[in-house]
């Protein structure tokens, strides 16, 4: 069983599986169905969720089997399982779309494959159920895909005052990128990195944009260490001029992100 999650989307991530349960001395709408979790204590109940591992990365998700017809519950812990687990079951006729993996948004976790294996146990007689060893393995993963985006910080124009060389504005543009994965920032001018006056086709400043006070760059790339917002500074630095006419000078800059491919 597989899926993929993005964690910027704003509703759960529902995939569904089917499953088929065979009898042969019990009506379909008789047979009791339960998940548990493998580890490496044996297999166990996962009442608070399923855990799902690449690594040292874990995201939180839940299996439950959905019968067409007859009530969703949750039984008390049986034999194998720790003191805090449950087992996911099920009453009543399976239909095609009965195993029903969930993933809650917004869990900020690395980009990989996530994965957790099961057991699906069938039986007319939920007391006689044996957790340990009984039913069918099952594999789930889940690829957490790499995403990057951009918010709004605060401010957004540079203002310079009375132009002089070198100088740069009293107060830096903050935004904020929010990424999983090593990402790239680029900076884009409208004018080539000159602020142009205003209703003159003569006159031109040259300029350099400088992020996060690491100097004069046009573009850079950072390696984030867990899934979360990340703080920018922009700011400008006027290069050297010997005269400009009177007037208001300025630019258009565009900030872009995109995520960096192959580490």
């Amino acid at each position: 069983m597989s899926a993929q999650y993005d964690y910027l989307l704003p509703s759960a991530t529902v995939q569904r599986s089917r499953l088929q349960v065979s009898t042969s001395n019990c009506p379909p709408n008789s047979v009791f169905v339960t998940i548990v979790a493998e580890g490496a204590d044996g297999a166990r109940g996962f009442g608070s969720g399923l855990v799902l591992r690449s690594g040292n990365e874990t995201l939180i998700a839940d299996l439950q089997v959905a019968p067409r017809s007859g009530s969703l519950t949750r039984e008390p812990r049986s034999r194998g399982e720790d003191s805090n687990g449950l087992s996911a079951s099920a009453t009543g006729e399976m239909s095609r779309d009965d195993l029903v993996l969930t993933i809650q948004p917004g869990q900020r976790v690395l980009p990989g494959r996530y994965s957790a294996r099961v057991r699906v146990s069938a039986s007319s007689d939920p007391s006689d159920m044996a957790v340990t060893n009984a039913g069918a393995p099952l594999e789930v993963m889940v690829e957490v895909l790499p995403m990057v985006g951009l918010a709004a910080g605060s401010g957004t124009s540079l203002e310079l005052g009375d132009i002089r060389p070198g100088g740069s504005a009293v107060r830096p543009v903050t935004f904020q990128a929010y990424s999983n994965t090593p990402y790239e920032i680029q900076l884009l001018s409208d004018n080539d990195w000159k602020l142009l006056r205003k209703g003159s086709v003569s006159g031109a400043i040259e300029y350099a944009p400088e992020m996060n006070g690491l100097g004069t760059a046009h573009s850079g790339q950072f390696q984030p260490s867990s899934a979360t917002y990340h703080r920018h500074d922009l700011n400008v630095r006027v290069s050297d001029f010997e005269r400009a006419g009177a007037g208001i000078y300025s630019d258009w800059v565009t900030i872009r992100i995109r995520p960096l491919t192959g580490g």
